[in-house]
């Protein structure tokens, strides 16, 4: 038989309460997972779309192209030519026109209104002149760095011997002092690779600078002359 005693023994051996190296044990695996909050805790990444590129158009674009007109015509006012304006205003709408100098310059929207129009003076017996169009026109530049006793024919030829054809050359002056300065201006025509012209740094052997050339605007003033008055005179009166 089995003793009691002996059972009793073995079940409270079996029931004893935990020992310090369980409870440490324990922690160790509590501590293993621990709750994470939503900010700490590590996202998803999301797989995004592949969104094609949006094409975008350059609006500075037609600032940078070179803008190209007709040719004006220059319509010289004689006759009746009050008439022949109103007759262009009225039958070619758009077309600009402008006092300049001695001359009525007629400025068309189109080539084909312009040969309308050049058609229209040839009937009305109109004297006019015919302009270059701006493709046509040459590009003027100033040529810095030569010597004032410069030929401008040895200009001519080291340009021709690079490619560019010379419309004109003028040697600048200073009018007041009755003086020939060290800068040349120069027309190119816009045939070939004119443009390369503001690339040069060495024409006739010398190293020169060009730049382009800009008319400087004149301001139109009056001086009223005066006179000083002492404190013993009177004002004039007011006109």
């Amino acid at each position: 038989m089995t003793d009691r005693s002996s059972i009793y023994s073995s079940t409270e051996m079996n029931m004893e309460p935990p020992t310090q190296a369980n409870e440490e044990m324990a922690l160790d695996n509590a501590e293993g997972f621990q709750l994470v909050s939503p900010k700490k805790a590590a996202k998803i990444p999301r797989v995004e779309d592949a969104t094609p590129p949006i094409e975008t158009g350059n609006k500075y674009q037609q600032l940078t192209e070179e803008k190209i007109y007709p040719a004006t015509i220059s319509l010289k006012p004689q006759g009746n030519y009050k008439q022949i304006i109103k007759e262009i205003d009225e039958t070619f709408p758009g077309t600009e026109n402008r006092r300049i100098y001695d001359y009525i310059n007629i400025k068309p929207t189109s080539e084909e209104c312009r040969i309308q129009i050049l058609a229209l003076l040839n009937e009305k017996k109109a004297e006019y002149l015919l302009n270059e169009s701006s493709e046509d026109r040459p590009i003027k530049i100033v040529i810095k760095g030569l010597s004032e006793e410069m030929d401008p024919r040895d200009i001519v030829d080291d340009l021709t011997s690079k490619g560019y054809v010379v419309n004109s050359i003028s040697q600048m002056k200073n009018y007041k002092l009755k003086k020939l300065l060290p800068m040349f201006l120069i027309e190119i025509k816009k045939i070939g690779k004119y443009m390369n012209i503001y690339n040069e740094r060495n024409i006739c052997y010398f190293k020169t600078k060009i730049e382009g050339h800009r008319k400087k605007t004149k301001i139109n003033y009056l001086l009223q002359p005066f006179r000083l008055l002492s404190c013993s005179q009177e004002l004039p009166p007011e006109a």
